[in-house]
């Protein structure tokens, strides 16, 4: 029950870790949107919150995917034990934690979006598509 209870608080933590990325979005995108209202929008506040997202949108997702990484590695080394020479008592115990780290944990947001590579070259193509359309509307 305790070992349990354990998986469970990691994950709340993981889940709230996709948090801090969508508060560095929510960032840039009220400093887009007040330049925006004040109709002060130029170049350099575009490029400024454009370098804000990209770095954390980057910081971010490197860290899931680390994480993601870190957690395939435990599981390849709980794979790789030799359980079959450990007394009975021992080997219930890494059944239940097999068990448990089978699941590929993930950094998640949103309780369905996972935060790793792929996510990132997404972000990208929307970003560099919205930077694309903003230049381009800019320049006529």
């Amino acid at each position: 029950m305790e070992l349990k209870r354990y998986f469970l608080d990691s994950q709340e933590l993981i889940s709230y870790a996709g948090f801090q990325y969508l508060f560095l979005v929510f960032i840039s995108v009220t400093f887009v949107s007040y330049a925006t209202l004040e109709k002060q929008l130029n170049l350099g506040i575009s490029i400024n919150s454009a370098v804000i997202f990209i770095i954390s949108s980057t910081y971010t997702m490197y860290n899931g995917q680390k994480y993601q990484d870190a957690w395939e590695e435990f599981y390849e080394a709980l794979c790789s034990m030799p359980w079959y020479t450990w007394s009975r008592k021992n080997q219930e115990f890494y059944y239940t934690i097999i068990l448990g780290a089978r699941k590929n944990t993930q950094v998640v947001m949103l309780n369905n979006v996972s935060i790793n590579y792929d996510l990132l070259l997404k972000v990208w193509k929307y970003a560099y598509s919205i930077l694309n359309f903003v230049y381009r509307t800019h320049n006529k």
